[in-house]
């Protein structure tokens, strides 16, 4: 479905009803303007199931969009600043969950992609892969490389309940994070770290990258000179929504 940049109309799509398919199509939506998600979308389980978003202008999902299983999404719009998930003071009222083909909560890969504006993005379903992005496991030092200057987003909401961290746990020591990372409207939450003689500590704890709608809840972070939840020292970096 497309709208046009001509004639009288303003260009927007909006999903008004829920819509759900598990047969390996994909749904294309092309908006001269606004696409707003004011309903359910669910899709996935067969090879070649998509859905594709793609505004010229803003994108606001305020509704849940799911990819059960095998599935790929891709959205694009305008700007960063142009994407929402109905962020509210208490957090996202929205999001993208990906989950199992029979709905369950996934700690690993099932087939589900994601592509923001043209770039693909790694899924991150547990805290033992959030800590590996620098390389350095801040729990346990084991080296687990996915890449410093990669784009990752949040899979479902992750729980660091049970784990007490000694640093930051990514951009950890002399390393910075100068990738991306989005969190699609979940949460990581009881994230623990106790670092009384050390700079730098966050969830982040260096940065130079992307950190959008990121939410944390509960947990606690204890640091030297430059110590935050979410981000310990911002190097040149973009903090949007979080």
């Amino acid at each position: 479905m497309s709208t046009g940049s001509s004639g009288a109309q303003a260009g927007n799509i909006t999903v008004a009803a829920p819509l759900s398919w598990t047969a390996g199509t994909t749904l294309t939506l092309n908006a001269a303007n606004d696409i707003t998600v004011n309903a359910p979308i669910s899709f996935g389980g067969a090879a070649g199931a998509g859905l594709s978003l793609n505004a010229t202008h803003a994108l606001a999902i305020n509704s849940a969009i799911t990819i059960r299983g095998i599935g790929a999404l891709a959205y694009d719009a305008s700007s960063a600043d142009n994407l929402s998930f109905g962020l509210t003071g208490s957090g996202c009222t929205a999001g993208i969950a990906y989950l199992s083909s029979t709905g369950s909560a996934l700690t690993a890969d099932a087939g589900g992609t994601l592509s923001v504006n043209g770039s693909a993005y790694t899924l991150v379903y547990t805290m033992a892969q959030l800590d590996g992005i620098d390389g350095v496991a801040a729990s346990t030092t084991a080296v687990s490389q996915y890449g410093l200057s990669g784009k990752y987003a949040l899979a479902g909401n992750i729980d660091a309940t049970g784990t007490t961290y000694t640093g930051a746990l990514i951009g950890y020591g002399s390393t910075i994070f100068s990738g991306a990372l989005e969190r699609l409207g979940h949460t990581i939450s009881s994230k623990t770290i106790e670092a009384p003689g050390t700079d730098n500590i966050g969830l982040v704890g260096k940065s130079s990258g992307t950190l959008r709608d990121i939410g944390l809840v509960g947990g606690g972070v204890t640091g030297q000179l430059y110590t935050g939840a979410l981000l310990g020292y911002n190097q040149s970096g973009t903090i949007a929504q979080a």
